[in-house]
């Protein structure tokens, strides 16, 4: 909702499997509802300054990642309530202008957005079973620019 210099880019290093993608879709939609860029290996590199490391349990990931020692890791328990909460306010502390809406407004746009994504989908001649993750960041953009627009209109 609120936006950002679309310059501020932030790096996802997730899992790209099936098993995570329902975690990979909240993030892509929380980083970019909070106006930040969400980037991955999927579509371009990028070089990391800031880090936020998530993962199902807290210290799971110092069995196979030593490179990350020393970094706090924040759980999310497999559930993306909890992650968007997490990127929100690992984002919220970057923020330029003024706080980021609050995790659970963010995922209840995110909801919102996940139940509209298919008519977005037809209306594109995309099938939800087989976007791309450009498909799928495109898609959020465009809903979260008519959704601002549409609240802009309101008031």
């Amino acid at each position: 909702m609120t936006r950002l210099r679309r310059s501020v880019s932030v790096f996802i290093n997730c899992p790209f499997d099936d098993a995570y993608l329902d975690l990979r879709n909240a993030m892509v939609f929380a980083i970019a509802d909070c106006g930040f860029l969400p980037r991955c290996s999927l579509e371009a590199a990028h070089k990391r300054k800031n880090i936020l490391i998530l993962d199902r349990e807290q210290f799971r990931y110092q069995v196979f990642m030593s490179d990350i020692a020393g970094h706090d890791i924040r759980a999310h328990h497999s559930s993306p309530r909890q992650l968007i909460a997490h990127v929100r306010n690992w984002l919220n502390a970057r923020a330029m202008k003024r706080p980021l809406p609050g995790g659970d407004s963010i995922h209840r746009r995110f909801t919102k957005f996940s139940q509209d994504l298919p008519a977005i989908c037809n209306t594109l001649a995309l099938d939800t079973a087989e976007l791309t993750y450009r498909d799928y960041h495109l898609c959020a953009l465009a809903w979260i620019a008519q959704q601002t627009r549409a609240l802009s209109e309101r008031t």
